[in-house]
């Protein structure tokens, strides 16, 4: 059977990125919240993943668990535009300049990463600040809007910039090295050249746990810049991971660690299956 190779493809990886994506929303954004809520006390004290879920659902019902969820739908639908069509051509381009696997994967998780840090990040600002903010507001994102000093929106949606880039590129770089590897080891012990969904799924789930472990350290500084009230907005990423580090130690890089994980996990596994999915209709 011949392979699609026109735009509809990227079309349609697009579309099928953004369905999943929202699709899979309304069970990863409840851990994000848990998550960067974990991650705001981790320096003060120990807390855990079900006691500051419990908190949520204490103070705010099981709306708290969905505070910050337009701006992460914007952030999470708008990223399949590129993420999939990037995934699937910018390999094959670089397959040009190199013939390692390994390196052709870097280059495309830091093109991607650069190129969507720009928008992210003010998304990533807004979601970070509504969870953390404790205020009952009408309109969080109004409120956003009319606590930032005139003349300083720009530099307000753009705090954590330098963890928010280095988080991304790390991210994709690390995401999509294990995704080529595992699947690669997977099919040798398996002895087979095509995985079965559940085989993807298993996948899926390594490649999660392995993102999360390595991204973690950035996650938690990107939250300590982007929280509302943040103590760390005058301070280089090097003094904030000082700082970090300084009252919680190693521990504190990986406060939120188990809903980071599942949430990761979710995202893990619908991802490795789409794509090579839609590796299978292009390459």
């Amino acid at each position: 059977m011949q392979k699609k190779s026109s735009l509809s493809v990227y079309v349609e990886s697009s579309v099928y990125g953004a369905v999943r994506a929202l699709a899979g929303l309304p069970f990863e954004h409840p851990f994000d919240t848990v998550k960067t809520m974990v991650q705001t006390s981790a320096m003060d004290q120990k807390v855990s993943a079900i006691n500051t879920a419990k908190r949520i659902w204490s103070e705010k019902g099981p709306l708290g668990f969905y505070r910050g969820y337009v701006p992460n739908s914007v952030r999470v639908a708008s990223k399949q535009v590129y993420r999939y069509p990037l995934m699937l051509v910018l390999p094959g381009t670089f397959a040009r300049l190199t013939p390692s696997v390994t390196l052709r994967k870097t280059m495309t998780g830091i093109s991607i990463a650069v190129l969507e840090v720009g928008i992210i990040t003010p998304l990533e600002r807004l979601k970070v600040w509504i969870m953390t903010n404790n205020k009952t507001q009408s309109s969080a994102i109004r409120a956003f809007l009319s606590s930032t000093p005139r003349g300083s929106l720009a530099q307000e949606l753009f705090r954590g910039f330098t963890p928010c880039i280095t988080k991304q590129v790390v991210s994709w770089t690390s995401f999509l090295v294990a995704d080529a590897k595992f699947k690669e080891w997977t099919k040798q012990y398996l002895n087979t050249n095509q995985l079965t969904y559940w085989q993807l799924v298993g996948v899926g789930s390594a490649v999660g746990v392995a993102n999360t472990l390595t991204i973690m350290p950035f996650d938690m500084l990107k939250t300590q810049y982007q929280q509302f009230d943040s103590k760390m907005n005058s301070m280089s990423m090097r003094a904030a991971f000082r700082t970090v580090y300084a009252k919680g130690g190693v521990a504190s890089f990986y406060a939120g660690f188990w809903p980071r994980m599942i949430q990761y996990v979710i995202n893990g596994i619908f991802t490795v299956s789409l794509l090579d999915y839609l590796e299978s209709k292009i390459i």
